[in-house]
């Protein structure tokens, strides 16, 4: 159900979709059928259908207006290359008439300006874009053209689209990429260099812990997940949220043969899954040639397990032979009772007449008969 307040059409015009009328009377909308809709207290639309068709047929009407006006409209794949996240973002090359221009001051009474109020009444050419979350069309202009009425104001405009918070946040977050990668080359060189100069390189127990840690740390949910339950028994009551947290601790308690354990685990998880979409199924090399560096022989574990599914599939159970009829009516041979079970209301019916049992019993079947006589003897 969507909300009628803030929707993106009149609401009240009854030619947008002939077919559909107005909503002010349309039975559709719960303020309007409140016997209907008495648990739902919001002005809702309760058919998404023609609220979709009426927002579309809105999109065509505006469009054909600002053509009309000869203002330019972008719409689709263009407009999406402008505003990937919503024309009420970041736009390229463009700025939202109505979005607030932070460039221009705040003021106590109205805080910051819209852009459409620092335009005033100067002659921009307008742009509609269409907002690709929302469907709708949203008036634009040029970035430049913002630029060009602050100047006229005496306000420096920033890199036009982006406000001077942005420019701080994007002037700092350019200082630390800087220097995560200054630092991260001298640790580099300094780890090169120390390894060239020994005689027997090898990693350091809080080395290993620190690439365990960030390894972990960036493998997926579904590689975390099952490995988690390898080491983490899965008698304790915790969901994989919680077993994941805990393996987080236990890597800084692995002594070194653990961590390498551990490594080679996390690096071969992923590879067990097989997804079922798949019309080609081919073992990952990575398993393969781990698996093979440690002595072990693929072709012989796959060969085995199709010997064990050969095997198992012709030990299947025979299907047991249908259990004996016991009584069968003497008038009517088709009703029959193996005695097993509640009695049919054909035997019941035996009875209440003063009849008995032994006089349904029937002729035991032949292959019955030898087995007695086997048993007996």
């Amino acid at each position: 159900m969507l909300k009628m307040e803030g929707a993106p059409f009149p609401v009240w015009l009854d030619s947008l979709v002939p077919t559909a009328g107005s909503c002010n009377d349309c039975p559709k909308r719960t303020a309007n059928s409140r016997d209907l809709f008495s648990d739902i207290d919001a002005d809702v639309c309760t058919d998404p259908a023609c609220f979709g068709a009426k927002k579309a047929a809105q999109v065509e009407r505006q469009k054909a207006a600002a053509e009309a006006r000869g203002q330019k409209v972008i719409t689709g794949n263009d407009a999406a290359k402008i505003a990937p996240y919503g024309a009420s973002s970041q736009m390229k090359g463009f700025i939202a008439l109505d979005s607030k221009n932070y460039d221009a001051g705040f003021r106590v009474d109205v805080g910051h300006s819209t852009n459409r109020e620092i335009l005033g009444d100067r002659d921009v050419p307008i742009t509609l874009i269409e907002d690709v979350r929302t469907g709708t069309l949203i008036e634009a202009v040029d970035s430049k053209a913002i630029a060009e009425a602050l100047k006229e104001v005496g306000i420096k405009s920033s890199t036009p689209g982006r406000s001077a918070a942005d420019l701080k946040r994007e002037a700092e977050a350019k200082f630390e990429a800087a220097f995560r990668r200054r630092l991260f080359d001298e640790t580099r060189t300094a780890i090169r260099v120390e390894l060239n100069g020994s005689k027997n390189p090898s990693l350091k127990l809080d080395d290993m812990r620190l690439v365990a840690r960030q390894f972990w740390a960036r493998s997926g949910h579904y590689a975390c997940a099952p490995l988690a339950k390898l080491y983490v028994s899965t008698e304790e009551k915790l969901d994989d949220h919680a077993r994941i947290h805990r393996v987080s601790a236990l890597i800084d308690t692995f002594n070194s043969a653990q961590l390498i354990q551990f490594l080679f685990d996390l690096s071969l998880i992923g590879t067990l899954d097989v997804p079922s979409y798949s019309s080609k199924f081919e073992t990952p090399a990575p398993l393969v040639d781990t698996a093979t560096s440690f002595g072990i022989r693929p072709d012989v574990i796959r060969e085995g397990l199709k010997a064990a599914a050969k095997a198992k599939a012709a030990k299947k159970p025979t299907a047991k032979a249908d259990p004996a009829i016991r009584y069968r009516h003497p008038d009517n041979p088709d009703q029959a009772w193996t005695g097993r079970g509640k009695k049919p209301q054909w035997v019941q019916d035996w009875l209440n007449a003063g009849r008995t049992l032994q006089e349904l019993e029937a002729p035991m079947r032949c292959d019955k008969t030898v087995d007695m006589l086997e048993e007996a003897a």
